[in-house]
């Protein structure tokens, strides 16, 4: 079995001007879950990127048992006051009594998009990683054109028990090493398999499959068998076939899709029947 560890279900539903909890868009994401079991992807993370959708991803997570949810604000979304997004996020942690809030993300650095600020991104994340510590829950980080910045921030946490994982993985081999020897997971997505990214490839080589996450991050980053496509929760099958063919020949499908699961569950504060599958 597998885990789509950061997927955007509010973006993967058609944005037919109604509602994202409608009973309508509800009825996709149940069909979107289904067809992903079909995939043998039998459990998805949703990923918050501001308030609004991180109340969302809560409230699909209460209602399908496959899903579990983060909260967080992206670094491209951090035009709001920090004391009130901070606040709105302790209340739905305080206001989540199924408990299915299972990380803090996704947040970070992006000095990619003209316009960026980089003392407010920073104030957002070293609020969020403080966070997530008071909560005991990992971190999924956000790193574009920021890695030495967001590697500089983390290790100001050092001495707390902050854990988490790079979304989105995309440096080099050298970068690898430096989330792992912080005791970081790498999370690997569909850009795994485009032609140009051998040095990707290389660095996910270096990391091993005990270092590393699966991720869709649908309804982008479709991989090159369907580039170009919307992005779907199931196509972890997809990126889990790539790898093990392409990257770690040496290990069976059985033994690659059991290690990564283990490396989820003991990441995320997922519930017992998913440690135990």
């Amino acid at each position: 079995m597998f885990i789509d560890t950061h997927c955007h279900l509010d973006l993967i539903i058609e944005n037919d001007h109604t509602s994202k909890n409608s009973p309508k868009n509800i009825e996709k994401i149940q069909a979107i879950l289904d067809e992903s079991c079909e995939y043998r992807v039998t459990s998805v993370i949703t990923i918050g990127t501001n308030i609004d959708s991180s109340k969302l991803s809560v409230q699909f997570a209460n209602l399908f048992p496959s899903v579990y949810a983060t909260i967080g604000v992206h670094p491209c979304d951090t035009q709001n006051p920090l004391k009130s997004e901070i606040n709105a996020l302790q209340k739905i942690i305080t206001q989540d009594t199924s408990k299915k809030i299972v990380g803090i993300g996704e947040i970070g650095l992006d000095f990619y998009h003209p316009g960026f600020d980089v003392s407010i991104q920073n104030e957002f994340f070293r609020a969020q990683i403080e966070l997530a510590i008071s909560q005991n829950l990992p971190i999924s980080i956000h790193s574009r054109n920021a890695f030495k910045e967001t590697i500089a921030i983390l290790d100001e946490y050092k001495a707390s028990n902050l854990t988490g994982v790079f979304h989105c993985f995309s440096e080099d081999k050298n970068a690898a090493k430096n989330v792992i020897d912080r005791g970081f997971l790498i999370g690997v997505d569909g850009h795994i398999s485009y032609p140009k990214n051998q040095y990707l490839r290389d660095a996910i080589a270096y990391a091993g499959i005990e270092n590393i996450l699966l991720e869709t991050d649908a309804p982008f980053l479709a991989p090159q068998k369907i580039r170009g496509s919307k992005n779907h929760p199931k196509n972890i099958a997809l990126i889990a076939d790539f790898i093990q063919k392409e990257i770690f020949p040496s290990a069976s499908p059985q033994t690659l899709a059991k290690q990564i699961t283990d490396n989820t569950a003991q990441l995320f504060p997922l519930e017992p029947h998913i440690k135990n599958q």
